[in-house]
């Protein structure tokens, strides 16, 4: 009956290392797609003023570069998580990330480099700064999220440690 017990828990044991397996190969496949998209995002933001996008204005050229900044963490904070993929990493990660996010859209609510003055048949420049609000009051949640969870989750600190 010991026996049974053994190779049912030897069992169980096999599988949760597959499913841990599985799931850690899927979040670098996660990590990799998401150095790619912001890669692609950084060159988006160098060459979106030579697409004349009509309600873009040239007041665009002054956020390219903290736009870049915030793919950029992205960017490195994931290639990071694909050597070193901790909860705590993680949290951390997102911490910083959701940190330049809050910046980048604070700066671009200010800024607000958009004239929707030809589109008249909708309120365009209030509907995206209201949309620019959530976005930062979403991101403000985020960062004060994980600095509590880095603080105060037992699974958190254990994993630092």
């Amino acid at each position: 009956m010991a026996k049974k017990n053994n190779k049912s828990e030897i069992n169980k044991v096999k599988k949760e290392i597959k499913m841990y397996a599985k799931d850690r190969h899927a979040h670098k496949i996660g990590y990799a797609m998401i150095v790619v998209i912001n890669a692609v995002m950084i060159w988006a933001v160098s060459n979106i003023l030579s697409w004349h996008i009509p309600f873009l204005q040239d007041s665009f050229v002054s956020l390219q570069w903290i736009f870049t900044l915030s793919f950029l963490a992205v960017i490195v904070g994931h290639l990071l998580m694909l050597i070193h993929d901790t909860k705590w990493f993680h949290g951390f990660v997102r911490l910083i990330t959701n940190s330049f996010s809050f910046i980048t859209l604070i700066s671009l609510f200010f800024i607000f480099p958009f004239d929707f003055s030809a589109y008249t048949s909708f309120n365009w420049t209030g509907f995206i700064k209201i949309i620019l609000i959530i976005c930062i009051l979403g991101s403000a949640v985020g960062i004060i999220t994980e600095f509590f969870q880095l603080i105060f989750r037992s699974d958190y600190r254990q994993a630092k440690e």
